[in-house]
């Protein structure tokens, strides 16, 4: 919610700079947050036990569980951010875009891992392939805004994690 300007009848004016920074400063402040929470989950998902393939499974299949819940069908707030105009430049972008790259060294990291136990085929980088996979996942969450056919989804985790 946007804050508002008190009127002149109502006492001193907000200073513009105090005005602007408050009203530009709210997507910075909800994407801090969303980082401490949403985006800490997805690593603390990849970091927990079982084999690789089952942890990559589980990231998928749990914003799967969490985008069909949300009624408002909102998403995924740093994709969001992402593709709208004020999260490609500034803080925002920034923010953002540390959230991708910490994702994509965990998935690299947890991907390597995979490949030195053979879990994972040696054909492509760790790195090359955590890209792919992130790429299906934010994917993903894309097609969880658009439909609810719970069937097709998984369908699309199913596909990513045979493509490892």
């Amino acid at each position: 919610m946007l804050p508002t300007v008190p009127k002149p009848s109502s006492g001193p004016a907000t200073p513009a700079s105090a005005v602007r920074s408050s009203v530009f400063d709210w997507p910075i402040q909800a994407i801090r947050r969303y980082a401490e929470t949403k985006a800490t989950r997805q690593l603390e998902v990849l970091a927990e036990g079982g084999s690789v393939r089952e942890r990559l499974r589980d990231l998928m299949l749990g914003v799967i569980e969490t985008d069909l819940a949300d009624p408002g069908r909102r998403g995924c707030l740093a994709l969001n951010a992402a593709t709208e105009t004020s999260g490609r430049t500034g803080e925002v972008a920034g923010l953002v875009h540390q959230q991708f790259a910490d994702l994509e060294e965990a998935l690299a990291q947890l991907i390597a891992i995979g490949q030195r136990t053979g879990e994972l085929s040696t054909d492509r980088p760790p790195l090359q392939v955590a890209r792919a996979f992130q790429s299906a996942y934010y994917g993903l969450r894309v097609l969880a805004k658009v439909t609810s056919d719970k069937r097709a989804l998984v369908d699309v985790v199913d596909g990513s994690i045979a493509a490892l």
